[in-house]
């Protein structure tokens, strides 16, 4: 009986080893929670400046939304650069009034967005005066 354990003894460490580091790269990577914490990844809470885009030049912005604060999980194989962006696109705006946009979030691939607050900006625009 012995013999049957001693066999290999190398290899069946090497493939407890293997599974371990497959199993923890797998658990790393998946959206699922399990009961032990996530040795590779990393939560945070970052407050962003929200951009305004695409607002017509006879339009200023008077009252808006300034700041956004996003919770996001950074996965592991963060080897560049990574883009976090709040912004807005007003494009669809064509005369002075009050609105409500959704504040859109940009990130990089190998980060997931788990929550935003607020998730609307509230906005006054006026007409430039000429």
């Amino acid at each position: 009986m012995k013999e049957i354990f001693m066999r290999n003894l190398k290899l069946k460490i090497l493939a407890l080893l293997l599974s371990l580091l497959a199993w923890i790269y797998v658990h790393s990577v998946s959206s699922s929670a399990f009961l032990i914490p996530n040795l590779f990844s990393k939560e945070d809470t970052i407050t962003l400046n929200v951009e305004y885009e695409n607002l017509e030049d006879n339009l200023k912005l008077v009252e808006r939304t300034d700041k956004v604060e996003v919770v996001i999980k950074e996965q592991f194989y963060n080897f560049g650069h990574s883009v976090i962006r709040a912004y807005v696109d007003l494009s669809e705006i064509d005369k002075k009034g009050s609105y409500f946009f959704e504040i859109q979030i940009e990130l990089s691939e190998w980060i997931r967005l788990l929550d935003q607050n607020p998730k609307f900006a509230s906005i006054y625009v006026e007409e430039v005066d000429k």
